[in-house]
């Protein structure tokens, strides 16, 4: 599991148990809220260096299944397949109600597929 809490400052780790897995997710700040979606083979502190400029907002990030301090999804077809309730579904269900939505590499897929509310 990789340590990304010192790199997030200003976030809170929790976590989101969904569909079998245990998500890992940052979040905090105030403002209207943001979902940041990594990559593959990514994790949360991808974004290390973009949090602090995003002040007015409240983040929430999580390792996607698989990654850093989540734990992975039971089988599915695809990552995108097998991500996508959790940034859409998983995470905004858990009480982070994300209207929008921002992706990196892999992410941007996933964004795109998450339910048009999360756009």
């Amino acid at each position: 599991m990789t340590d990304a809490t010192g790199l997030l400052e200003g976030l809170d780790e929790g976590f989101v148990d969904h569909r079998g897995a245990r998500i890992r997710v940052f979040a905090g700040g105030s403002g209207p809220p943001l979902l940041l979606i990594h990559g593959y083979g990514g994790a949360a502190w991808n974004f290390s260096e973009l949090v602090p400029l995003l002040a007015g907002r409240t983040l929430i990030v999580p390792d996607l299944p698989g990654h850093a301090g989540s734990s992975a999804l039971p089988a599915a077809p695809s990552l995108a397949a097998g991500v996508t309730p959790e940034a859409g579904g998983g995470v905004v269900g858990a009480g982070w109600a994300a209207r929008r939505a921002a992706g990196f590499s892999c992410g941007t897929v996933i964004r795109t597929r998450a339910p048009s509310s999360n756009r």
